[in-house]
């Protein structure tokens, strides 16, 4: 990070040396260049720390692991804020493993905030959905047809606050009332199930979140 710093501050004091008479360039150089660095230093401190954002902002939490895995710090996690701000956690056991910070442009947000204010997310029953996914597989067994085994072991957490971004998903209810949805095998479950909406909905909030990883402003936070 420190090297960013630099470049900025450099690319600052070039511009200010063709704006100011170099007597007067000379003279506020130093000062320019301490304000500088103290300025830039605490924006990217800003960014980087998700300690200091208020925890009254945050919009959606996201965590996938696998079943197999004890371990609560072997998964995915994702947490964005209501002015954009994205913060990636990626454990060791995977590729691209760190801590990872992005900022979300507002038409991603509200892309996002579109399929989770859903009214089919909003009354989402995994209980009742569980039991019809395991009666029609019944069915199908009954009928003599092709049973496939699930073979996505990956467990999925959702938690959003419909109230705390524009515009509102629960009338009547407080800004920090919240939302959990928890499934596994939630890709093999939206790919053989294309016909269930709220599983379509769902895979593609995953979708969406997991996109971040892309994103070309993706930075690695230094620990």
């Amino acid at each position: 990070m420190p090297n960013i710093l630099t470049y900025y501050i450099r690319t600052l004091l070039t511009f200010l040396d063709k704006l100011l008479p170099m007597k007067v360039f000379e003279r506020l150089q130093p000062g320019v260049q301490y304000v500088l660095m103290l300025l830039l230093s605490q924006s990217v401190c800003a960014f980087q720390d998700q300690a200091t954002m208020n925890s009254d902002d945050l919009l959606v939490s996201y965590s996938e692991k696998n079943n197999l895995t004890r371990s609560p710090d072997q998964g995915i996690t994702i947490h964005i804020y209501r002015n954009g701000d994205a913060f990636v956690s990626v454990p060791e056991t995977m590729k691209l493993s760190g801590q990872y910070h992005a900022l979300l442009e507002q038409d991603k947000i509200d892309a996002l905030w579109t399929l989770l204010i859903d009214e089919k997310l909003l009354t989402f029953n995994a209980q009742s959905l569980r039991e019809a996914l395991i009666k029609e597989q019944q069915l199908l067994k009954q009928s003599r047809a092709i049973v496939t085994t699930v073979s996505d072991k990956s467990v999925s957490v959702l938690e959003f606050y419909p109230n705390r971004y524009k515009p509102q998903g629960l009338a009547g209810e407080e800004e920090n009332a919240v939302r959990r949805i928890t499934w596994s095998g939630l890709r093999w479950d939206a790919a053989h199930h294309p016909q269930i909406e709220v599983l379509q909905l769902l895979y593609a909030v995953q979708k969406s979140l997991l996109s971040i990883l892309n994103q070309d402003d993706l930075q690695h936070i230094d620990q």
